[in-house]
């Protein structure tokens, strides 16, 4: 039997593959270089208009982004205390889930957390059932909504998660939506640095003042990904009806 045929097809198959790969890495890697990846993040976070700094009644509803403490449900949470603020008569309302109890004191610590930035402790309720955006929708409207899809809700969340949690509500019936996406707020102060006033090995190139290598780079890289992921899952829900 003549082996050299598979095996050449086995090593054209693989060339192809190498260079459908190196292409990618290397588009992935150009783009992060560009503002591309921003914008894509900024527009997944204006699915409707942003939220009225003056709410007077209704919900604010704070998704839950990571494990507590984290980044994105700091910043979430960091937000939702500003809006409640500024808005006397609405609800707190923060989905995370604890449907066993296993989170319990992680609860009490995000309760905590609100009531320190000055949420009044009766205005706080938790949806703690869901398991993911749709579950979380769907205890807030059935368990402490009543089916009440006429209520003023504020959703916040970080940028990339906001066009589908806005539309997961939307498929629920929700009538008068809007949205708070979480920026970061980035420093003003620029970053750059000299490798000879800070004793550097003068044999390594340096890159003090090249901020978009060290950190632009580095951040659509992380942009990128987390597009890849969000609109995977954007077409996962739309492919279950859920959006």
């Amino acid at each position: 039997m003549n082996l050299n045929k598979p095996i050449n097809r086995i090593k054209i198959v693989g060339k192809w593959i190498l260079t459908v790969l190196g292409a990618l890495t290397l588009l992935f890697v150009f783009l992060a270089f560009t503002s591309l990846p921003f914008w894509g993040i900024y527009r997944l976070s204006l699915p409707e208009q942003a939220a009225k700094t003056k709410q007077q009644s209704g919900y604010i509803i704070c998704m839950s982004g990571s494990g507590f403490p984290g980044k994105s449900t700091l910043l979430n949470l960091f937000y939702t205390a500003q809006l409640a603020n500024d808005s006397p008569k609405a609800q707190v309302i923060v989905a995370f889930p604890a449907a066993t109890g296993e989170n319990q004191e992680t609860i009490e610590n995000i309760r905590n957390e609100l009531i320190t930035k000055g949420i009044d402790s009766s205005k706080i309720t938790f949806a703690t059932q869901g398991t993911n955006t749709r579950g979380q929708a769907l205890d807030i409207r059935n368990t402490i909504l009543h089916s009440n899809t006429d209520a003023q809700v504020t959703l916040v969340t970080t940028p990339e998660h906001t066009y589908r949690t806005y539309h997961v509500f939307k498929k629920l019936n929700f009538k008068r939506i809007s949205t708070y996406a979480t920026f970061e707020n980035d420093m003003q102060t620029p970053l750059i640095y000299s490798s000879h006033d800070l004793d550097g090995n003068r044999f390594i190139p340096d890159v003090g003042e090249n901020q978009k290598l060290r950190y632009q780079l580095w951040t659509h890289m992380k942009y990128e990904i987390t597009l890849l992921r969000e609109y995977t899952a954007i077409v996962y829900y739309k492919l279950q009806g859920w959006i």
